[in-house]
């Protein structure tokens, strides 16, 4: 038998049948488990997209309606909300313990970076104004007119509305709703919440209601209107005054993605060593979508739409569209509750080595905004297959 061979399976032996060392290989062997969240892109059929959506939309969104909206002609849009996500990080440790017959040794060493997001203001802002104007044209194409609201119009609720809302760009640290990760993910942070920068569009008027009777209970973010199928109240009053619909929308962008795994060269003889990697990888998801048509108005009770932790009933009638089934398929969603449609960035890639704990990603903007509006006509794309199926 050749000799190599010979001493490793005396080893294997040794390790899996030796009672004293049982506990080590099994931790190993755990550790190793469940590190299959890639680093890159997960595939996404651009093409179908856009010119079947029909044939992938329900992988990725889910509807109500309590209404029928073929009567929408004009809205306003007081809330289209556009998050970037600033900073990221990600952890992996590994540990192992040895026992004897009088002792128990134990090790464990751990590997930390994060991600540090390098983008304008400016550009953001850009970036936003510009998925604005591209939204409402294809808006305009199924029949509905955004209309501009006014912000010198003389309503009470106008004037609160704006003096509620923060400046276009400001940064919040929110943390992950239930289930908008994947188990991988939620392992692999280190915190409950991260910064994002919260942009609206300088084309429209953004309005934001705070209080309960508007949605918001004690200590609850703004921001988080967006991902709820709520309208205010003091909104669908405006609207009523108008005599317009409402339609509100948000999304998310983050500018990478993260790994934390176990360097798979690591062998019985030498501990595997925890890593943490990035890459550029583009990923934008929907954060909620809202529809009230002119002849809507408010339901007493809010139904439909349970989504998970606060995701309260749809309070209005008309369509809402969510990125979560809320009817439980068999099997779960295809891709999670909170799909993300991604793309390998072309806007470059990460400075820095993670290392010393920190990464940079300073995008090209020329590039980011070539690869944004690819993944958003293609969000846009199937948000408007349902608009158009509803009405």
């Amino acid at each position: 038998m050749n000799l190599f061979r010979f001493i490793a399976m005396i080893c294997l032996s040794f390790w899996v049948v030796g009672p004293a060392h049982a506990g080590l290989l099994d931790k190993l062997m755990d550790s190793r488990a469940g590190d299959d969240y890639p680093l890159k892109a997960v595939p996404f059929d651009f093409s179908a997209a856009m010119e079947t959506p029909g044939s992938v939309v329900k992988d990725y969104l889910d509807t109500y309606q309590t209404m029928n909206i073929k009567g929408a002609k004009r809205v306003i849009i007081p809330s289209f909300q556009v998050r970037f996500c600033m900073q990221d990080d990600a952890t992996k440790t590994y540990s192992s313990s040895f026992s004897t017959s009088t002792m128990t040794y134990s090790s464990s060493s751990t590997a930390f970076a994060g991600v540090n997001v390098k983008l304008s203001t400016e550009i953001r802002q850009k970036l936003t104004d510009l998925l604005y104007d591209r939204f409402v044209k294809q808006l305009k194409a199924v029949g509905i007119e955004v209309v501009t609201l006014d912000p010198k119009l003389q309503l009470s609720e106008i004037q609160e509305g704006i003096k509620n809302t923060p400046e276009s760009g400001a940064t919040e640290d929110l943390f992950t709703m239930a289930g908008r990760e994947t188990k991988q993910e939620k392992k692999a942070k280190t915190s409950w919440s991260y910064p994002w920068s919260i942009h609206h569009p300088t084309q429209t008027t953004t309005l934001t209601f705070s209080g309960i009777v508007d949605g918001n209970g004690p200590g609850y973010s703004w921001a988080r209107m967006a991902e709820r199928p709520v309208i205010s109240p003091s909104l669908i009053k405006v609207a009523k005054q108008m005599g317009v619909g409402i339609i509100t929308v948000g999304y998310e962008i983050r500018l990478e993605k993260m790994e934390a795994s176990m360097d798979k060269k690591g062998g019985f003889f030498s501990k595997p060593k925890p890593q943490v990697q990035a890459e550029p990888v583009l990923r934008t998801r929907l954060l909620g979508f809202k529809l009230m048509p002119e002849q809507g108005g408010s339901l007493i009770m809010a139904i439909g739409m349970t989504g998970g932790m606060n995701f309260v009933g749809m309070n209005f009638d008309g369509l809402g569209v969510q990125p979560v089934a809320s009817t439980f398929p068999v099997g779960g969603p295809k891709y999670g509750n909170y799909p993300w449609i991604e793309l390998e960035g072309s806007y470059g890639g990460l400075r820095g080595t993670g290392t010393d704990g920190a990464w940079e990603l300073a995008p090209d903007p020329v590039k980011l905004e070539s690869d944004l509006t690819k993944v958003m006509d293609a969000q846009y794309s199937l948000l408007l297959h349902l608009i158009k199926q509803a009405k």
